[in-house]
């Protein structure tokens, strides 16, 4: 996470959320989010690397709200799912089964090329 000016910017996996601004880019385009699903998400990137269960995301996004059920809850993971995803195809929203969701830290596969060309120094000679 870092604090641009008073700003609270979570960044991951090229998602930058702003947290004042209730915005999200993905891969330096704005992507738009309801109210549920910034929450949802902002849940997921604070705990970036950690599953969160269903039962946690459902408390930390809805509180004691109503309208917090478990298809809820599968249903706007499955829309935050698509608008998330990279350039590839891949998802960054994994399911750990029986337990809940994990938004891995970094990917491989969403590395920059800037990110890419830093890194190929540190590779053994044989690899590509």
């Amino acid at each position: 996470m870092m604090a641009r000016g008073k700003r609270r910017v979570i960044a991951v996996d090229g998602m930058e959320l702003d947290l004042g601004a209730m915005t999200l880019q993905v891969d330096g385009r704005q992507v738009h989010l309801t109210l549920q699903e910034f929450r949802i998400l902002t849940v997921l990137l604070e705990s970036a690397g950690r599953v969160i269960t269903r039962r946690e995301l459902l408390d930390l996004a809805w509180g004691h709200e109503r309208g917090r059920t478990s298809n809820t809850l599968s249903v706007l993971v499955g829309r935050l799912r698509t608008k998330l995803l990279r350039p590839d195809g891949t998802g960054r929203i994994r399911t750990v089964r029986s337990v809940g969701y994990i938004v891995d830290r970094s990917s491989p596969l969403a590395r920059s090329t800037h990110e890419e060309s830093s890194l190929r120094s540190d590779r053994h000679p044989n690899e590509p």
